[in-house]
């Protein structure tokens, strides 16, 4: 069976495999190393799927020992296109979008564990939300403004007191929950029948 660049993308690991070589160029063994939850056959085996399908590509090969060992790196972006997103189905959004919170919380818990002093004010790490009446244009604004704050960081090195981060942005429209009143009023005006306000 011919697997989708959605089936592709779209799963707890590789999708960690494919955030980390956006990093830089990686060893199967470094891939490893840099997910201790997951068995290190399980990365093997994603690695050679994504291999094989051209989304990582091999870039450079040295010997440890009597074995080749391989470098590998993004071979392209792996971002869905319009077509693919057009292709999906409702169902498939809530995967991808439970996958990828999954994901962020499986980095989360292992940035909290692995700190033998966990001082998220000191590290500058947390998480928030605000609900905002805004209009596409001005939510378009605000993410023209986050990449341009951005955008000379992500020419950054290792080094220098920095330190490799996170930033996860997540954004969608709330569906606002029917109050007694609404419902009411849409039973009511909404289906022609007489309102019971009055």
């Amino acid at each position: 069976m011919t697997e989708s660049l959605i089936d592709l993308i779209i799963h707890p690991v590789r999708l960690r495999i494919l955030q980390l070589l956006g990093l830089g160029p990686l060893t199967t063994h470094q891939i490893a190393g840099a997910l201790p939850d997951v068995p290190a056959s399980s990365i093997y085996r994603h690695v050679k799927l994504l291999h094989r399908h051209n989304l990582i590509r091999v870039v450079e090969t040295h010997r440890v020992r009597s074995l080749e060992e391989r470098v590998y790196a993004l071979a392209r972006p792996p971002r869905l296109g319009e077509a693919d997103l057009a292709g999906m189905t409702a169902d498939d959004h809530v995967r991808s979008f439970t996958l990828y919170t999954a994901a962020l919380i499986q980095d989360f818990a292992n940035y909290v564990q692995s700190a033998g002093d966990f001082r998220p004010l000191e590290d500058r790490a947390g998480y928030s939300e605000a609900l905002i009446y805004a209009t596409a244009e001005e939510i378009d604004a605000v993410g023209q403004a986050i990449n341009a704050a951005l955008a000379p960081l992500l020419t950054n090195g290792p080094g220098a007191g920095r330190r490799l981060r996170k930033l996860s942005v997540i954004s969608h429209p709330v569906v606002a929950p029917k109050t007694p009143d609404a419902e009411e009023q849409l039973t009511g005006e909404d289906q022609g029948q007489p309102s019971t306000e009055g």
